[in-house]
């Protein structure tokens, strides 16, 4: 539905260093948009990243970090779901945390139609050198595999992410 977008954005009130992510959803082409996923959940997150699966589902990941000296250690990644193109979301489980994550769906038709890749910057274990990290859902979110490294996974830091996994 090329009428249907949604956005992920952080708030940070005046006078504050820590902020909140909110989705916002379209369903006219971009002429009125609406926060569709806000509230208590989503204070102290960061890197809000959202997609679209080819059947219209929409996916929302963003980092949990937790209030004011919350170790590394306790943060998390949250997932969330929405079978209406953004207006209604789900939380799904929440997985290790990622830095910098971004989500993407495949849509090619092909025999991974569906999967869903979640991909970012962690330090397995913590305090390891930073580096790519992939997490994959073959059952639109309800469970994840992961975290999935690549075969000199630890060995340099590679501690920015620049683009999303395509």
């Amino acid at each position: 539905n090329a009428n249907g977008m949604i956005i992920g954005s952080f708030i940070y009130p005046r006078g504050t260093t820590t902020g909140a992510s909110t989705v916002y959803a379209t369903h006219d082409g971009g002429k009125s948009w609406t926060p569709t996923l806000q509230g208590e959940l989503l204070n102290n997150t960061s890197d809000p990243a959202p997609a679209f699966g080819p059947d219209g589902t929409a996916y929302y990941t963003v980092a949990a970090l937790g209030g004011a000296g919350t170790p590394r250690a306790e943060r998390k990644m949250l997932m969330f779901r929405s079978n209406d193109g953004g207006t209604n979301w789900n939380q799904l489980k929440a997985f290790t945390y990622t830095d910098r994550q971004y989500v993407v769906v495949d849509g090619t038709g092909g025999k991974y139609h569906g999967r869903i890749y979640v991909n970012g910057n962690n330090r397995l274990p913590p305090g390891a050198p930073s580096d790519y990290v992939v997490f994959v859902s073959k059952d639109k979110g309800e469970t994840f595999t992961g975290p999935h490294t690549r075969a000199d996974f630890g060995k340099h830091t590679a501690g920015l992410m620049g683009n999303a996994v395509v």
